[in-house]
């Protein structure tokens, strides 16, 4: 888990049964503007790593935006005895959009099956924009330009504004949610991170008083999902798969 803007670079171990915390990671080398989304996938070297999303423009004055990645290490602290500690090898990825235009994103997800990266528009519109950058853009010396790949159908949903996304362990569903809405989407083998937004999804379960529902995560297994709000003493919240 992360903290919003205001935070410094660091990442939190959280046990998923009890919401205590198991460890706090400093990301060696990083900055936090607005980090608004995290993920652990699989890169395209088949290594598991974590994702961190600063990505967020309320504003609309970033000239770009930065995906940070490193190692997923084992967490080793507990409640009593959490770890404390920097983690090096931090690799950062700078991604501009196309024609220059400044867009406010909540939403990181990284495909496990290619390792491509994909962020969603946060808006009050209809639709939001869906942006992708290559796996291969790893390791470029200066700014990526995302390419939009897709547009997003919100018209029907509680709340237009997504506020995070997350693949399944093994890439076989996507989740989108907004402050009040879980949006699923079964992937079909050997398509792209944006094919499912072709469909219309189904609609998952969710708590409805999340005061601001900014985080989605499938358990490790794939069979369900955890959700949580921003703010302090917010509830961990489980939905396993039926």
């Amino acid at each position: 888990m992360h903290n919003d803007s205001g935070d410094s670079a660091r990442i939190f171990a959280v046990d998923a049964k009890t919401g205590q915390t198991l460890g706090s990671y400093t990301l060696g080398g990083a900055k936090a503007v607005d980090w608004e989304d995290i993920e652990v996938a699989t890169g395209a070297d088949g290594k598991s790593y974590i994702y961190v999303g600063d990505i967020g423009d309320n504003g609309l004055s970033r000239s770009d935006v930065v995906i940070y990645r490193v190692a997923e290490p084992t967490v080793t602290g507990t409640a009593t005895n959490p770890t404390n500690t920097t983690l090096t090898g931090v690799d950062q990825l700078r991604l501009v959009y196309p024609n220059g235009e400044k867009i406010n994103s909540e939403s990181l997800a990284v495909d496990p099956r290619s390792g491509n990266l994909m962020v969603i528009e946060k808006t009050s519109a209809n639709s939001s924009r869906v942006y992708a950058a290559p796996a291969t853009a790893w390791g470029s010396s200066g700014d990526t330009t995302l390419q939009q790949v897709a547009t997003l159908d919100m018209a029907h949903t509680n709340s237009k504004l997504v506020t995070s996304a997350d693949f399944s362990p093994d890439g076989s569903e996507l989740a989108v949610r907004t402050y009040r809405d879980v949006l699923l989407w079964n992937r079909d083998p050997n398509s792209s991170a944006w094919s499912p937004f072709s469909r219309q999804p189904v609609m998952g379960p969710a708590v409805s008083n999340e005061s601001q529902g900014e985080a989605i995560a499938f358990h490790p297994d794939g069979a369900g999902y955890v959700t949580v709000s921003e703010g302090t003493n917010q509830t961990l919240h489980n939905f396993d798969a039926p």
